[in-house]
């Protein structure tokens, strides 16, 4: 496996556990169903080819679609802005996933640290 995949992996887990703290924080139960907590394996990897298509390849304002066609699960990532911070490059990217009738909608910053992509909350 490759650096970038792990650490969008971890990504991954960051937004399942980002949720996980916001339900306990509130009366927000209905996120523990969020779309990205019902992907399977195979969609996983679909997302996360979605997400560094639009981080490495894609300019801002292109919408990167995946879709998986044996479980029917699908989204997009798209770039809205590229900035230079401190002598990084970084991008915001819009995550739209629908899973099983489950949908959700975020924005996240990520910062280009030598060769990889960080993220940063919301």
């Amino acid at each position: 496996m490759n650096k970038n995949f792990f650490t969008l992996k971890y990504f991954i887990c960051f937004i399942i556990l980002f949720l996980s703290f916001s339900c306990k924080a509130g009366n927000y139960s209905f996120l523990n169903d969020a779309a990205i907590s019902n992907f399977t394996t195979a969609d996983t990897k679909l997302f996360i080819a979605a997400q560094e298509k639009a981080l490495n390849r894609t300019r801002d304002g292109v919408k990167v679609s995946w879709r998986n066609p044996h479980t029917k699960v699908s989204g997009y990532v798209l770039p809205i802005k590229t900035a230079n911070i401190n002598g990084q490059t970084c991008r915001w990217l819009i995550f739209y996933n629908n899973a099983y009738g489950v949908t959700g909608k975020n924005t996240f910053k990520f910062c280009k640290v030598g060769s990889v992509w960080q993220a940063f909350p919301p």
